[in-house]
């Protein structure tokens, strides 16, 4: 069955997903090298101190790191779920339930950096739930 509504969006979610996963990750290597970090801005010019500003905004960031890289990496996982239990298995209904899901709570985990992606999971996971009638032809 041709189900090119459903799989396109999940599609475009996952790589979404994943590019901020890829976000977060980059955000983890900021915080573990600092050092890296201030030497590179301190070489780029800018503001007279960039290094004050960059040590607060690496503490001000926190664990956003690892929120991000867990959560949208788990997302990436429920994308690839959904999409193996709409081609495989046809079961629109979980999937659809699945990327619902993935799409309303993921932005909440990672303070809103999930809501673009996640806009692709709700199109496509209330496109799972639409029943597509066929054509009745009278004889």
């Amino acid at each position: 069955m041709n189900r090119k509504l459903e799989v396109v969006p999940i599609i475009l979610g996952m790589i979404g997903y994943a590019i901020f996963s890829l976000a977060g990750v980059g955000i983890i290597w900021m915080q573990n090298n600092k050092a890296k970090v201030l030497d590179f801005f301190a070489e780029s010019g800018g503001s007279q101190n960039p290094s004050a500003e960059i040590s607060e905004m690496l503490n001000g960031i926190g664990n956003q790191g690892w929120m991000m890289a867990i959560f949208l990496g788990v997302s990436v996982m429920a994308g690839l779920a959904a999409l193996i239990l709409i081609q495989k298995y046809q079961m629109k209904k979980a999937a659809g339930m699945t990327l619902l899901l993935t799409a309303v709570i993921v932005p909440f985990l990672t303070s809103g950096s999930g809501i673009i992606p996640g806009v692709f999971y709700l199109i496509s996971g209330v496109a799972c739930f639409i029943e597509k009638k066929e054509p009745h032809y009278i004889v």
